[in-house]
């Protein structure tokens, strides 16, 4: 099982799925590569992103209208380096924060989207969240590459995610009226995909054009179309930092049943680290350097979420000029992110 959290909830409830791979077994650097590794190898951001999200959710979540029902979390770390060398710090933590939870094979993922996927329909004003960490490949659709990915070379992308097939299937089978999912990976086009006829990726259900159930159900990407996401050696990923600033408050704040919520944040605070984590009583509601805001009634806890913005990935600099710590792309190699 990769439930750990279950709360036993009998009304409305929030219920997460969180994935991160950082583990590819058949990627360079794993047990047995492939001829068609995509140019990718092994990540430490995702497995430390990941257990990031699920700490937040069990520790600072807090949504009165659909307070935490369950947390399903699955972590492939990167694979070990050839016998002779000591792992490097990057790769013993993330293998640390894998401790205790099933690994991101499609077979484990798929079992674990059943369940999570039958909680979240119980109830139409449960909350659905879905998060995912790690290597990511696009052509018409993002592809999120599991631990398994390349396993057959003549059906390459058999253990991967289809992540708008995904968001199409929840909004026409899940009674869920919100429904969230983040993806921060690349979403570059490589070459190989290009020719391709028409590669498939794992969406667990079958989409409809006649129904449509959540009154909202964003989709957050880390990053542009064709454009890579990046992360820090042995940390979380900037966009996954910058996320969790956002939702402890950082680029909203709360109006009665409403949440005002930025497309930037205040002068003087970024998510790249210079700053303090939780902006002061002082910063909040700052319209300083922001262009537009907008108020939502989307719970307590789901709208600051909007302020990261499915647009662009984390700036790599922050307000007034000062630059963030030096970034390695995702798609790069083992010391890399996504």
């Amino acid at each position: 099982m990769t439930a750990i959290h279950e709360a036993g909830q009998r009304g409305p409830a929030t219920h997460a799925l969180v994935i991160g791979v950082g583990g590819y077994k058949h990627l360079a650097g794993g047990e047995e590569p492939g001829e068609q590794n995509l140019g990718l190898g092994q990540l430490t951001s995702p497995a430390l992103s990941a257990r990031a999200i699920a700490d937040w959710l069990l520790h600072e979540f807090d949504n009165t209208k659909a307070p935490l029902g369950t947390v399903e979390l699955l972590i492939s770390p990167p694979y070990k380096p050839k016998r002779g060398r000591r792992a490097p710090r990057g790769v013993q933590r993330a293998r640390r924060a894998a401790r205790g939870v099933e690994r991101a094979t499609m077979a484990n993922v798929s079992a674990a989207f059943r369940r999570w996927f039958d909680r979240c329909r119980a109830r139409k004003k449960n909350v659905a969240l879905f998060f995912f960490c790690g290597h990511g490949v696009r052509k018409t659709n993002l592809f999120l590459l599991l631990e398994d990915f390349g396993e057959d070379p003549n059906q390459l992308f058999r253990n991967a995610i289809d992540f708008e097939g995904v968001h199409r299937g929840l909004a026409s089978r899940c009674r869920a009226r919100v429904q969230c999912l983040f993806a921060d990976a690349c979403r570059q086009v490589a070459p190989e995909v290009l020719e391709l006829i028409d590669p498939r990726g794992e969406s667990f259900l079958d989409g409809r054009h006649d129904v449509f159930f959540p009154e909202d159900a964003p989709l957050f990407y880390s990053t542009m179309p064709t454009q890579s996401a990046y992360g820090l050696s042995d940390e979380p990923t900037l966009y996954t930092q910058a996320l969790l600033w956002a939702l402890r408050g950082g680029a909203g704040r709360k109006l009665g049943d409403s949440w005002v919520v930025t497309t930037g944040y205040p002068a003087g605070r970024d998510p790249c680290g210079d700053g303090p984590d939780q902006p002061s009583a002082a910063d909040k509601g700052s319209v300083a350097d922001v262009r537009r805001s907008m108020v939502g009634r989307l719970g307590d806890q789901r709208a600051p979420a909007g302020a990261v913005g499915a647009r662009q990935s984390v700036p790599q600099t922050a307000a007034g000029g000062r630059a963030c710590r030096t970034v390695a792309r995702l798609d790069s190699g083992p010391e890399m992110s996504l």
